[in-house]
């Protein structure tokens, strides 16, 4: 690389452009940096204890509303309370109904199907038998069921 470096004008026209920029740079460093001698001070606000801040004002402020609002949530609750006389009445209305469904449901035990049904005409029917039972109901004694030994679930014998 140095061997190049000898050789080549273009690389070494780019090295000495390149040292004269980072000599620029170390110039104005010193130009434009303070002197160790000097001493830097930053500005200070003072502070004036009587005057209100801006977040100061916001706390302030926050705080009052909050207060209001549950002042205003305890004072409504206690003004629209429920009366013993409300929830008599309302106790009441709830016995009403509730006589008008038990009534509802007697009716419906002593005749279960609906007015238009009573007028259809009885049909003539079988009388059910035994045999009728036991296909609609098997009984579980009987054995017309059985597990298939070693496979699993029910078929018929």
């Amino acid at each position: 690389m140095r061997g190049h470096l000898s050789t080549c004008p273009l690389c070494q026209e780019r090295k000495e452009r390149l040292e004269q920029d980072l000599a620029r740079f170390g110039q104005m460093a010193e130009h434009f940096a303070p002197a160790p001698v000097q001493r830097v001070s930053l500005p200070v606000e003072e502070f004036q204890g009587s005057r209100l801040h801006p977040w100061n004002l916001r706390v302030v402020l926050g705080a009052v509303i909050t207060t209001a609002l549950v002042i205003l949530v305890v004072s409504w609750s206690l003004f629209f309370r429920v009366t013993p006389e409300g929830s008599l009445a309302r106790l009441t209305q709830e016995m009403w109904e509730d006589d008008h469904l038990i009534t509802e449901i007697s009716m419906l035990e002593e005749n279960p199907l609906p007015q238009p049904f009573l007028g259809i005409p009885k049909e003539p029917f079988t009388e059910i038998d035994e045999e009728f039972i036991e296909f609609v109901v098997p009984d579980i004694d009987n054995k017309t069921l059985s597990y298939n030994q070693g496979k699993g679930g029910i078929t018929l014998c």
